[in-house]
């Protein structure tokens, strides 16, 4: 194996277990709902009519942390269009979090 060679492949073994590890981080309902309750009442509200517009959250729009909000984001995280673009994040952890909150509010999902 020549020096060039050696190098590639240690590249490309760096960019898939970067991807791997981004992968395997999981996002928790924990963490959705710390961020949910970090933002202010408008994004909040936003974030829910996102949910409700999916047919994932059938309470009232009042910007509160709830029983229904945490079903509604297990819904959304379940999904499979969730899963097929959460699988290609590759960015910090909390960024994901943060994405996931804001997730039917981005065109992360199209």
């Amino acid at each position: 194996m020549n020096r060039r060679s050696f190098f590639l492949s240690a590249a490309a073994l760096a960019l898939t277990a970067t991807a791997a590890t981004a992968q395997a981080m999981t996002v928790t309902i924990d963490e959705v709902r710390d961020v949910f309750g970090q933002r202010d009442m408008v994004m909040r509200k936003e974030a829910q009519k996102a949910l409700k517009g999916e047919g994932y959250y059938h309470g009232k729009i009042d910007g509160a942390w709830g029983p229904g909000t945490a079903d509604a984001y297990r819904q959304l995280m379940a999904s499979d269009r969730y899963k097929r673009n959460a699988s290609r994040w590759t960015w910090a952890h909390k960024v994901q979090v943060i994405e996931t909150v804001f997730f039917l509010n981005s065109d992360a999902y199209l």
